[in-house]
């Protein structure tokens, strides 16, 4: 009966469940009996808890000094999910000139990082500059620019695993997991990475 289902279900009174059950499937419940009558049906409500920092980041704080970089730059706009997509690209056009080794043979030890640097700088407005580079006090080669990194204090990420997205991960648990809890704000600093020899594609 409708007052067995409208009690057994947490209603007052069978006039309370009929007017609930036509708000949802538009019918009253004695319709629901006949044949051929559509009504709605909705899984049962499941809570899922999902726990956070259960994987550890490795990371340190350190204050460095401005240095130089000099390498090969693009354009990107502010659009995280694009640029995941075009700075692989725009490495493997580096790769495919040879300017890897070009850029190793300016490396130099000015204070920067050693290694090939992946250098997200050089605001305006809506759009940025990427640059695949090397800390250098050189001059840039025709087809390359400079840029000069501030000094400041850089939290420094450990990140092992297959590239490009191993680091794309490591950048979105910093900005999501990381830095609202860590007690720091973003500087007006570019982003850095910095990849040494190895096997960039071993799990």
């Amino acid at each position: 009966r409708v007052l067995d289902v409208a009690l057994e279900f947490g209603y007052d009174s069978p006039t309370a469940f009929s007017r609930a059950f036509r708000s949802v499937h538009g019918i009253v419940p004695s319709q629901a009996r006949m044949p051929g009558v559509p009504v709605k049906s909705y899984p049962r409500i499941r809570f899922s808890i999902i726990v956070k920092g259960d994987k550890p980041m490795e990371y340190r704080i350190e204050e460095r000094p401005a240095f130089r970089i000099v390498g090969y730059k693009t354009r990107l706009r502010f659009d995280v999910e694009e640029n995941f997509r075009a700075v692989p690209l725009f490495w493997q056009e580096v790769h495919k000139k040879n300017g890897i080794e070009r850029l190793c043979a300016l490396m130099e030890q000015t204070g920067g990082p050693m290694g090939v640097l992946g250098v997200c700088g050089c605001q305006e407005g809506e759009n940025f500059d990427y640059f695949c580079a090397v800390a250098s006090n050189r001059a840039p080669e025709a087809d390359m620019a400079a840029y000069e990194v501030p000094a400041g204090t850089w939290a420094i990420f450990s990140c092992v695993g297959p590239m490009p997205g191993s680091v794309q991960a490591l950048q979105r648990r910093i900005v999501t997991d990381w830095l609202p809890s860590s007690g720091y704000e973003y500087a007006d600093l570019p982003d850095i990475e910095v990849y040494f020899a190895g096997d960039m594609s071993a799990p």
